[in-house]
């Protein structure tokens, strides 16, 4: 049986991100790599938006413990949310985790 998580893709017609909680998204930063300026952050919720294709896998990576194709399919099919936007996501209008990064030391 998959586990699953209570985090969810944000999808629009030309791009995705995987929204999991800010404080995660830094932990996976430093223990799997660090995150891209394609990604975004949402302060006043405490949320990042990890890039599809870039950064989504540095927080799968991070759950499932190990970079292991198997493992990290596991955690990725038990993402349980899916929000898709008809035009353009919100999510490109919030600060890139390049601004949040400033010092890219994250």
């Amino acid at each position: 049986m998959t586990e699953t998580y209570s985090v969810r893709w944000v999808v629009d017609p030309g791009h995705g991100w995987l929204e999991v909680e800010l404080d995660e998204a830094l932990e996976a930063a430093r223990a799997v790599r660090p995150i891209s300026a394609c990604s975004y952050v949402d302060l006043d919720r405490g949320l990042a938006y990890l890039e599809e294709d870039c950064d989504a896998g540095i927080w799968l990576e991070w759950v499932a413990g190990s970079s292991d194709d198997d493992a990290v399919r596991a955690v990725a099919l038990g993402v349980e949310g899916f929000h898709h936007c008809d035009g353009l996501a919100w999510v490109r209008g919030l600060e890139s985790w390049s601004w949040f990064d400033r010092d890219g030391v994250l």
